[in-house]
């Protein structure tokens, strides 16, 4: 069963009873193993996106980053297995405030990207992308962020919790334009919400020949993004982002 996005934040306890802070939680969006053509991957790439999937909606944020440094740091992995590793990697340390670390884990993702199997190219960069807005927020890498946000809009997502989530970690939040106009989360300060976002139908970056993946979005969308099927433009070229609803 995929996971169903929301919003939700870890909550960092501060010492002698100080007020807990936010973290935001990074998981995923939806399958990062699709249904349909799994057949078609190699065993060793389907089993390092689903345990990615399996410790990030568990927030088993410790997990799933040793295990995916392993992944990443072993000779014997594949391009395709490294590549998931990282992005997951970057998801998990943002999920545990290690975001020096998260950048440095983007920054592999993203040179290895193209090694990421075309059916799991939608959902891995919505995680990259993520972790990258929040953890260069947090360091006050604010156009760095900013830009992450502005991507994330152009695939077609509202990006209203996404801009919340930077928002909440930014030492200077005046210092984001999107925290101007990003509106406060209640679940900044309580516990995580299980109320889903109002999603919108993603869009590829970019239109390209060959089959489509037609597989329910697991966001709560009620019709289905479309899967690239060849290894994606640079997402600075993404084209106009799609009417919001």
């Amino acid at each position: 069963m995929g996971a169903v996005f929301a919003a939700t934040v870890v909550l960092m306890g501060g010492c002698g009873g100080s007020p807990a802070q936010a973290r935001p939680a990074i998981t995923p969006a939806g399958q990062l193993v699709p249904l349909k053509g799994r057949g078609d991957l190699p065993e060793a790439t389907v089993k390092v996106g689903l345990d990615c999937q399996r410790w990030l909606e568990n927030h088993d944020f410790q997990s799933a980053a040793t295990e995916m440094g392993r992944v990443a740091a072993d000779d014997d992995s594949t391009d395709s297995e490294k590549a998931i590793a990282q992005t997951c990697l970057a998801a998990a340390q943002t999920s545990m405030g290690d975001y020096r670390g998260a950048l440095d884990s983007v920054d592999a993702a993203e040179r290895h990207r193209g090694d990421i199997p075309d059916s799991m190219h939608w959902h891995m960069r919505n995680l990259r992308l993520r972790s990258e807005a929040v953890s260069a927020a947090a360091v006050g890498e604010y156009d760095r962020a900013e830009k992450a946000l502005d991507r994330l809009a152009k695939l077609g997502y509202k990006s209203g919790d996404y801009a919340r989530d930077a928002c909440a970690v930014a030492s200077d939040p005046a210092s984001l334009p999107a925290c101007a106009t990003a509106t406060p989360s209640s679940t900044m300060t309580e516990s995580p919400s299980d109320e889903p976002e109002t999603p919108v139908t993603p869009q590829p970056e970019e239109s390209n020949s060959g089959p489509t993946d037609d597989t329910t979005p697991t966001d709560g969308a009620t019709t289905s993004p479309k899967e690239e099927t060849s290894t994606p433009p640079d997402d600075d070229d993404d084209g106009p982002a799609p009417s919001q609803s």
